[in-house]
């Protein structure tokens, strides 16, 4: 069997032999044949793979030829022709042409006036394209809308179709509004008002005149502005729940901060608005909604701190909006908040002394002192009142109504004393001041001052010099560097210092009330018509009586404003 194959095999292969020999020696004698034999193969292969793989539309280009016309067979002259990014216009008799497109299946559109716009897909073939294309004339409908109410007198009423504002004409009865002239399809209507639930409605506008009628349902929509009641600032509630009847109410994403705005409110319901914000008191405002617009105006909110002041023969406490108002103490004589340190309150009556500790918003009595002379200070380490004797010569330590002891006896009359947070006392004379170490005094600095307050961080004290005829300047003492330096130039009846930080300080001239900076010399005046005013240490705000009521100021813009519930 193998011996036969390869005798086959071999028969086989000398054939093939003599055809190579047959064709090699035909090629030689037919070069030029042979060669364009091979060049047409090959671009017959080139071509036929652009056709199967889509390339040859690169490569060939094609026209395409139209017309345009009407329903009724009419020419459209002017029509725009939008082909494969390449646009054309149409000529009198309709006609137009593109030199170059590729061919395929693409999207042809045509635009002109009066006519349905033409899109359709068209397929392009290779060389030579010709295409008919029928346009639709535009339709035109008009509708009258009629919206229909018990009166219109004083009612505002908003159209749109499609977003487009309409006129609105106002009858004893009813809304009309004519639409003229529009193209058939699709519309949306949009209806509001202050005065009539809002609505919206998709409607089918035909060729010809419609009519649409409409039964508006009153109601009042709702406009609050939240702020801060001293600053009068817009603030943002954390929280705010309306409710209806014990319902909830969904109402709408807050667009403006701090401005609450509520459509197609029920009207002759009554509504409740809670709102809650992290330092502020809760508050609760219940309104009854009218027909219309219902402007709540200024929605005031108070910081969640609690005041002490007088009131109508008693010294109370109270939030800023009058809440948890707390009778303390009842007085005859008169009676005045004259010291404020930290969480403590001194209140002086005649020349009773009571003492006023501030635990969260609760304010409790824990001492009374008895005090005859106008200079004291008190100190916070032991709660002891630090007052001067009655010849002027000691510095008396007062534990309570009926306990006082001396606590340093001087060589000659004491001006002022007062004491730093951490129990350090200062005194002055009419050559120096001092500073009392155990029974021992240390010289500060030399002249005639009258102390008045410490800073906080205890490294100034303010104090009054240059004085003479009731006239004064301020000055700074700085108990570390030992200086004095005066801060204000003009001699004037300053009195009434108080520390705004280390920084700024207030002081009063007369009625007038002024800020400034004790390193800059600069101040402003930020209040007048007040009688005296006391600083609540770490508040936005502080209090002053005026026109004999408390009223308190915003540090922001330093308006008077009274207890809330006053008003």
């Amino acid at each position: 069997m193998i011996y036969f194959s390869n005798i086959g095999f071999y028969k086989a292969n000398m054939k093939l032999s003599k055809f190579r020999k047959v064709f090699k020696r035909a090629k030689k004698q037919h070069k030029r044949f042979f060669f364009a034999i091979s060049v047409c193969t090959f671009l017959l292969l080139v071509y036929l793979a652009g056709v199967i793989f889509g390339v040859d539309q690169y490569l060939i280009k094609t026209p395409l030829e139209g017309r345009v016309v009407s329903n009724d067979g009419d020419d459209i002259s002017g029509a725009e022709v939008i082909l494969q990014g390449q646009k054309t216009i149409t000529d009198k008799n309709g006609s137009f042409r593109f030199e170059d497109v590729k061919f395929g299946t693409y999207e042809i559109v045509v635009d002109t006036n009066g006519y349905v716009r033409y899109v359709e897909k068209v397929k392009i073939e290779r060389f030579s394209n010709y295409v008919d294309i029928s346009m639709r004339a535009q339709e035109y409908g008009e509708v009258n809308l009629t919206f229909k109410t018990d009166r219109t007198q004083d009612k505002v009423l908003n159209v749109k179709i499609n977003n487009q504002p309409f006129t609105v004409q106002t009858l004893t009865d009813k809304f009309v509004v004519e639409s003229g002239r529009l193209l058939v399809g699709n519309y949306l209507l949009e209806m509001n008002s202050p005065d009539y639930v809002d609505f919206s409605e998709k409607f089918n506008l035909d060729s010809g005149k419609s009519e649409m009628v409409y039964d508006l349902e009153p109601s009042g929509d709702v406009v609050a502005e939240f702020r801060n009641y001293l600053s009068e600032d817009i603030v943002e509630p954390g929280e705010i729940i309306v409710t209806m009847d014990e319902q909830i109410v969904v109402i709408p994403e807050i667009e403006t901060p701090g401005k609450l705005e509520m459509r197609d409110m029920e009207i002759g319901k009554e509504y409740k608005i809670q709102l809650k914000l992290s330092g502020y008191l809760d508050r609760e405002v219940e309104f009854v909604p009218t027909q219309g617009l219902n402007s709540l105006g200024n929605v005031f909110m108070f910081v969640d701190e609690s005041v002490i002041y007088t009131d109508r023969g008693k010294i109370v406490s109270s939030f800023i909006d009058g809440s948890n108002r707390k009778e303390l103490y009842d007085f005859t004589d008169k009676c005045r908040i004259s010291l404020i340190k930290g969480q403590y309150s001194v209140f002086s009556c005649s020349s009773n002394f009571l003492l006023f500790e501030k635990k969260g918003n609760e304010y409790n009595l824990i001492r009374e002192y008895v005090i005859t002379g106008s200079k004291y200070d008190l100190n916070t380490q032991n709660l002891h009142m630090l007052a001067l004797s009655a010849d002027l010569k000691s510095i008396q330590q007062i534990h309570s109504s009926i306990n006082t002891t001396d606590l340093y006896k001087h060589n000659k009359e004491i001006d002022s004393v007062v004491v730093d947070s951490k129990g350090i006392v200062y005194f002055s004379d009419n050559e120096a001041v001092y500073k009392l170490i155990g029974s021992e005094i240390e010289k500060m600095v030399d002249g005639n001052y009258r102390l008045d307050k410490v800073s906080p961080d205890n490294t100034t004290i303010l104090a009054f010099g240059n004085r003479s005829s009731g006239q004064s300047n301020i000055w700074k003492l700085e108990t570390t560097k030992k200086t004095a330096t005066k801060i204000t130039f003009l001699p004037n009846d300053y009195n009434s210092l108080g520390f705004e930080g280390n920084d700024k300080i207030y002081y009063q001239v007369k009625n007038e009330l002024f800020l400034g900076s004790i390193n800059q010399n600069n101040f402003t005046k930020i209040s007048e018509g007040i009688d005296y005013y006391w600083l609540n240490e770490g508040s936005n705000f502080f209090m002053v009586m005026a026109d004999n009521s408390v009223q308190f100021v915003s540090k922001t813009n330093y308006n008077k404003k009274p207890i809330f519930a006053n008003e």
